[in-house]
């Protein structure tokens, strides 16, 4: 906070946590520095966001299509 800029600039950090259930949940994280009128720094604020379905959603699109990219491998060779 005392140079004013963010290490991770303005990009999101996405990172898992734990549900207060036990479950694991996955989470967009982004960080902002909150400025007065004279833009000095007066503190951090953090959001996080819960993306568990998004996330979930493209690992099965990643796992279907690989299942698909060995198929036609398989296929090919056999050929």
């Amino acid at each position: 906070m005392t140079t004013g800029i963010l290490q991770l600039g303005n990009r999101v950090l996405p990172t898992r946590g734990i549900h207060k259930s036990g479950r694991t949940i996955y989470i967009d994280l982004s960080f902002a520095l909150v400025r007065d009128d004279g833009e000095a720094v007066l503190g951090a604020a953090a959001v996080g966001r819960d993306i568990t379905e998004k996330y979930q959603s493209e690992k099965a699109q990643r796992m279907r299509l690989a299942e698909l990219e060995k198929a036609i491998r398989e296929k090919s060779g056999a050929a």
